[in-house]
Formats: C-alpha cells, structure tokens, sequence
C-alpha cells in the first residue's frame, strides 16, 4: 500500500505471461485516464486500488488481461453510467461538477478498449465509490518452435488468433496546437493525444509562429490553428507560416479550428494559406477523419 498526500493507492499485479504483443501507449492512455478520474472524484483520505491479473481466454495463444480500477469516491447514480460513454457528458452531482472536466475521458477509454478489441464495465453507487473493469486480449509471444513461452528473435503470432485491430496509431508524428481557451485545449488535447501523436501547444499565433520557425525543418506534421485569438489571430499566422522562407512552411497542412462556420468564415480560412476546416465544438468522428487524412 501506497499513502500519499491526498489518498492511499493499492497496487496488485498477478499476470503468468509476461511478454505480451499490445499497443504500449493506447494501454497507458487507458490507465492514465481511469486513474485521474479516480483521483479526481475521491476526496482526499480516499482509497483507490489498480489490480490488474490475467485469465484464460478462449483462444490459448492469447492472454485475457484483466485491468481493474476502484476508489471509494463520489460515485455515480445509475442515470449518469447509462451516460457516461457519451462525449461530453457531465454529471448532474454538484459535487462532480465542481470539478473541472471535459466529459471526455470515458468515451476515449472505451473507444480504446475497442480499438484494440477490449472492453470496459462499470459498477457503481452512489457514495460508495466506482469500479471500472478493462479486459483486453493479447497475443503472446512465441518461441522459435512455435511453443507459447519466451520469445526469441521475430515476434510470431499463431495464424488462429483473433488479429488485433487496427487503431489509429500517429505515434512519431507531431501536431502543433494553437489554442489560446484552456478548455478547448484540454478536449483537443485528449482527443489528439489518444491517437499516439506528439502534440507541442501555443496560446496565440503569434507563439505559434515563433515555435514553427525555431523547429527544424519538417519537424510538423499537421497544425491546428484557433481563428479567434489574442496578440496574432490564426489567419494571420497562417499567412506567415506561409510566407517563411523554408519548404516545409509551404506545404505543413494548416487545419482551422473555428466556431464560425459560414461560406465566407471557411473562405477566408482558405485564402490565408489553411487546408481545412474543423468547426467547434470538436466532433470526434470529424477530428479523426481529418487525422487519418493529414497523417495517414
């Protein structure tokens, strides 16, 4: 047992297989968000454990994982978990609402969980705490021989396992985000982030602009760019990014990220040097679809 400042964290780990083929970050990512919200929603002196064991699935070269998060906090009424796997969705416990949150975590966990053909349940009362189960399937690894046991040389997987799906996965590659509202940052972040890409952050286009032309050339991928922002607004910014004396100023897909959303609003956008346009709020599908575009 763990004891910090605020709560006591409880750790068990009881796993036979060891050296498993699985997606490293969208796994943290899944544990990172199950134990912030756990923190968040458990007042301090609370308990909050992570257990995570193995059970057999039906497939013997694989390894069911079994990942389970519980705290002893706020919990949640049986109306709000019928909701809770919607995006945005937010409690109507004052307490919860208290706390600065962008209803997003849930839908990013469980979309995750099916990525990589998982699952996510959750028990839950009021008061009494939350319990979130996990459960994902993954290849072991194989022996030259064939045999399940530690692996030697080039992975192998059996040719009668379930293949795992294929997320999207922009890992190495790099988003500049330009944003100057801390909310919308926080929900773009989450939702970029959950896909693997290194996401570097500006608050005006005017830092934008300074850390395009500090960063090496190609360094950037994609750009996001907030229209409507203090010191430097986005369409001037992606005017001078543009006008930058470098190849890749002229060819890094710039992507306007704008509540406005009239003929003349995504005009404008594309004469100042932009690629496309993502109207806010944030529609997840429609953010995806403009990452598998760009960094595909």
């Amino acid at each position: 047992m763990l004891e910090s400042r605020r709560h006591e964290f409880h750790l068990r780990v009881d796993v036979e297989h060891t050296d498993l083929i699985g997606d490293t970050h969208r796994i943290q990512q899944i544990l990172l968000n199950l134990l912030s919200n756990a923190v968040k929603y458990t007042p301090d002196g609370g308990s909050i454990s992570l257990s995570i064991s193995e059970s057999q699935p039906l497939n013997p070269s694989m390894s069911r994982i079994v990942i389970v998060v519980e705290d002893n906090g706020f919990g949640m009424s049986p109306e709000f978990q019928k909701r809770i796997f919607d995006s945005f969705a937010r409690s109507d416990d004052e307490r919860v609402n208290r706390i600065q949150g962008t209803g997003l975590g849930m839908p990013i966990v469980r979309n995750l969980a099916r990525m990589m053909q998982g699952s996510i349940a959750i028990e839950s009362e009021l008061d009494r705490g939350s319990r979130f189960t996990v459960e994902l399937d993954l290849c072991r690894r194989r022996d030259r021989r064939g045999a399940a046991g530690t692996w030697s040389g080039t992975p192998t997987v059996d040719a009668t396992a379930t293949p795992p799906a294929e997320p999207e996965d922009f890992s190495g590659r790099r988003v500049l985000l330009v944003e100057d509202n801390a909310l919308n940052m926080e929900i773009a972040l989450e939702l970029i982030g959950s896909t693997g890409a290194v996401i570097d952050c500006a608050e005006n286009g005017q830092q934008a602009l300074e850390r395009f032309k500090a960063s090496p050339e190609g360094h950037y991928n994609l750009i996001f760019m907030d229209i409507q922002m203090p010191v430097m607004n986005g369409l001037d910014a992606a005017r001078a990014i543009r006008a930058l004396e470098r190849e890749d100023a002229r060819g890094v897909p710039i992507i306007a990220m704008s509540a406005n959303v009239f003929a003349e609003d995504i005009h404008a956008a594309g004469n100042a040097g932009m690629n496309g346009h993502v109207p806010k709020p944030i529609d997840l599908g429609l953010l995806r679809e403009t990452l598998r575009r760009w960094l595909s």
